[in-house]
């Protein structure tokens, strides 16, 4: 998954990002056309079939598919299996609904994030950009930040417990977050610090940030660790 470069006008060189958009309805293509004209090479997909065979003879992937989730032969997810590892590409998808039980799925099935129509250009291109800093950035240092008993492995985004044989595995989007609290032992953060922090936007829907908590209190309490909130206060990590 490599950017291609291209001499500009001038005769300079610039690295070009390159999508993949699956997308059937014309009026968004073209809207997808003017937010992606620069800096961008995208290749658009108006069906699944369209992106099998793609994905099928084409050896090169792009950076990051944008799917939108109902096409004319199927829904996009159906191409996941169980994970996202079955399409072997990072992808966000798109959807006119935000109802929680779809972004659960997507999310579950390897999403690296969940864009509801009319899409907001601004927002997008900001959304893209993160996803894409986050893929190349190199693994870091074998870092274990400590908070109390618990150890969060920077290396394998794992959390253990000293004296307990379960180490549970985290997404990146739930390594950040708890790392957030790690770094903020003896204060309580609120909604809009940890969307500030973890995501860098305010853009993140209610629906979106819930998820991402949800899951990860239900893999703390494996550690009996729980995130506890207060109103008007905010949230914080305890240790049962």
């Amino acid at each position: 998954m490599l950017n291609s470069m291209v001499l500009s006008a001038g005769g300079v060189a610039e690295i070009m990002t390159h999508l993949w958009v699956l997308e059937d309805d014309e009026d968004a293509i073209i809207l997808y056309q003017k937010m992606f004209q620069s800096g961008f090479e995208a290749e658009y997909f108006k069906s699944l079939n369209d992106l099998r065979s793609a994905i099928t003879v084409n050896g090169r992937r792009p950076e990051l598919l944008i799917a939108d989730l109902h096409l004319p032969d199927g829904e996009f997810t159906t191409l996941l299996g169980g994970d996202s590892a079955a399409l072997d590409m990072p992808f966000a998808v798109v959807s006119a609904s935000d109802d929680y039980k779809i972004l659960q799925d997507c999310f579950k099935k390897g999403a690296r994030d969940f864009f509801v129509k009319p899409v907001n250009r601004n927002e997008i291109l900001f959304k893209i950009n993160r996803i894409l800093n986050e893929k190349s950035q190199p693994a870091s240092a074998l870092s274990k930040p400590q908070f109390k008993d618990l150890t969060l492995d920077t290396f394998t985004q794992t959390v253990s417990r000293e004296n307990s044989k379960k180490v549970i595995q985290l997404t990146q989007t739930e390594y950040k977050i708890l790392a957030l609290f790690f770094r903020n032992p003896d204060r309580r953060l609120n909604r809009e610090e940890i969307i500030g922090e973890v995501w860098k936007s305010e853009a993140l829907s209610p629906k979106a940030f819930d998820f991402h908590l949800s899951k990860l209190r239900e893999k703390l309490r494996d550690l009996t660790v729980k995130i506890n909130y207060q109103t008007n206060e905010g949230y914080c990590l305890l240790q049962e």
